[in-house]
């Protein structure tokens, strides 16, 4: 699945409930649905931002698409031994 078909999916394939979120006009979104059309760099951190607020769980090549920055879940617990008594 396509980034941008991932991202209307997570409105129910809406371009309404798309341009509501982010406050644009629904024409606008609709044309991002349309093949070779993609949504537009400087609107992506406001598709990223409606994203977040839905909850949605979306592949990290969408999450990149939209430029989210990679998780950082690397850390690793402390070592038992390292903890002086």
């Amino acid at each position: 699945m396509s980034p941008v078909a991932e991202i209307f999916a997570a409105f129910d394939n809406s371009p309404t409930k798309l341009s509501r979120a982010i406050g644009v006009k629904v024409q606008t979104v609709f044309d991002w649905s349309k093949a070779p059309v993609n949504i537009p760099e400087w609107r992506r951190a406001a598709v990223l931002d409606a994203v977040r607020k839905t909850d949605a769980a979306l592949s990290p090549e969408t999450m990149a698409y939209l430029g989210a920055k990679p998780s950082k879940r690397t850390r690793k617990p402390a070592d038992a031994t390292s903890i002086a008594a």
